[in-house]
């Protein structure tokens, strides 16, 4: 919720949809029903408007499908929908899927992946923020665009995941780390040309910009030079692969969003 509240432009609605299991009688339908209004006070407490609902349908894709069908009809309609990317492969699965739905009916996604949690012989190198979490340095990740480092009229499919990145960075008064992530070493002083183009022309002050060539670079805290981040962002696209997600969010080594655009974003307007 906290996230949330932190993401929000101060006139979001935020719309709860909750995936009933079908035929699993009136105790689920009762909790759900009571659950989803204390969680609708609590984001109203934090200022952001809320309002819920109960689908029912045999998945959890198909349930929140519905819901995407029911809201692509409403006079305010929404503009990107929130998921959580969980260990259950099944569930990654359908989350393919809704990808692939949200991508049709225009509509942003955002999933987030929990922090992963560090082995004894990594926590030295990975402070705990879990007491502090929305608090350290927020660090995006660019992928080579579909037509190489060269700055257009938008961001090609990271206008949404830069406009999330700039919301916590100025809401938690901190630090903005982007990273460029290159197919080859040769790419670097290209990419970040690019770098510096795309924030001049977003007007985000005091960004840190690196490149990284593997995974493996993308956890701040192995990098000389750089605050520790809490939450890094990734630019998604409708052909995601989710274990490829996961394993990208345990490299980075912190709670991860990864937002796809619904091509009326842009970042540099």
């Amino acid at each position: 919720m906290a996230l949330l509240r932190n993401l929000e432009s101060g006139q979001t609605k935020v719309r709860l949809i909750q995936s009933e299991r079908p035929f699993s009688g009136p105790t689920n339908y009762e909790e759900l029903t009571s659950n989803l209004p204390e969680l609708e006070n609590k984001l109203r407490d934090d200022s952001v408007f809320a309002t819920w609902t109960v689908v029912r349908a045999a998945t959890f894709s198909e349930n929140v499908a519905a819901g995407l069908e029911a809201l692509g009809g409403a006079f305010f309609r929404s503009d990107m929908i929130f998921l959580r990317l969980t260990p259950d492969k099944r569930r990654g699965q359908e989350l393919e899927r809704l990808v692939r739905d949200a991508a049709s009916y225009d509509l942003g996604v955002v999933i987030y992946q929990d922090e992963p949690e560090d082995d004894d012989a990594e926590k030295e190198n990975h402070p705990d923020t879990a007491a502090t979490p929305l608090s350290g340095t927020v660090h995006l990740v660019l992928d080579k665009p579909r037509k190489g480092w060269k700055l257009g009229t938008d961001l090609d499919q990271a206008d949404l995941s830069l406009l999330l990145a700039y919301k916590p960075k100025r809401n938690w008064n901190t630090e903005l780390a982007i990273t460029a992530r290159l197919d080859s070493d040769n790419e670097g002083e290209e990419a970040l040309t690019y770098l510096h183009g795309a924030v001049e022309m977003a007007r985000i002050p005091n960004a840190m910009m690196r490149t990284a060539t593997s995974d493996e670079e993308l956890d701040l805290c192995r990098v000389e030079g750089y605050p520790t981040a809490s939450l890094t962002l990734f630019s998604l696209s409708p052909e995601a692969n989710l274990e490829t997600l996961r394993a990208r969010g345990r490299a980075a080594g912190t709670a991860c969003l990864f937002a796809m655009d619904s091509q009326r974003e842009n970042a540099l307007v």
